[in-house]
Order: structure tokens, then sequence, then C-alpha cells
């Protein structure tokens, strides 16, 4: 099976990845590093004290976030061209099947329901084309 019959079989989940990657971009924005440093108070008796110092970590931010990025472009590159595929179809009863399996998750059975035919039909039916890419 090539790269575009998996990505249409794996459509919701390249979409619900995209959302994974946006919770983990919008979470690195808050990385913060934290250290103890030592030094003396600035009244008498100038004793050694240590303070905790915090801050954001913005060499780990920008390196993770450039790898989130560049990962959620090329997942939304991949549902582009699924969606693209799906759209070109000249068959409409296989874009039907298509997406409402693929990118509306439903079962074969809704799916069936839907066109109007069984269950065993339906499946075939997108197995061939799946297969014919």
């Amino acid at each position: 099976m090539d790269e575009l019959a998996r990505n249409l079989k794996n459509l919701r989940k390249l979409r619900g990845e995209i959302e994974g990657l946006e919770i983990s971009i919008r979470k690195a924005r808050k990385l913060t590093a934290s250290d103890v440093v030592e030094g003396s108070s600035d009244e008498f008796p100038y004793g050694k004290r240590h303070f905790r110092i915090e801050g954001v970590d913005q060499e780990k931010e920008s390196m993770l976030q450039i790898r989130l990025w560049n990962k959620k472009k090329r997942l939304e590159r991949e549902v582009m061209e699924a969606e693209k595929y799906l759209d070109a179809l000249d068959n409409p009863e296989m874009r039907n099947i298509l997406r409402l399996r693929y990118e509306q998750g439903l079962s074969w059975m809704e799916v069936a329901k839907v066109c109007g035919s069984t269950e065993k039909a339906v499946q075939k039916r997108a197995e061939r084309f799946l297969k014919n890419l």
C-alpha cells in the first residue's frame, strides 16, 4: 500500500497527532529552568546565602519548538494531500465511502447504512480501491 492510501486510512489519526503536537508546542513555551546560586546578604553580617533562580531555557525551548513545528508541518502536508485526493475522486460513491470511514471515523456498518449497501460490500469496495492506488 502506498503512502497516499496509508494517509487516507490514517486521516483521523494524523489530525489527532497534529492536535497533540499543538498541545506540546503550547506546553514547550512554558519550559522553565532553575538553579541555586550563592551570594551574600546585603546587610551586616554579610553571611553566605543560597538563592534559587528560575527562567526559561530558551535554547531548549527553541529546539523543541522547531522540532515540533517541523513535524506538524509534515503531518499537515500529508493531511492536505489526502484531502486533495479525496476531493479529486471522480467516483462519488467511493469518495463518500472513504470520507465516512476515514475522515469521519464511522464503522463499516454505519458507512453501509448511509450508502444503502451491506457492510461487506462497502468494505470490499474500499479495500479494492485502496489496493489499486
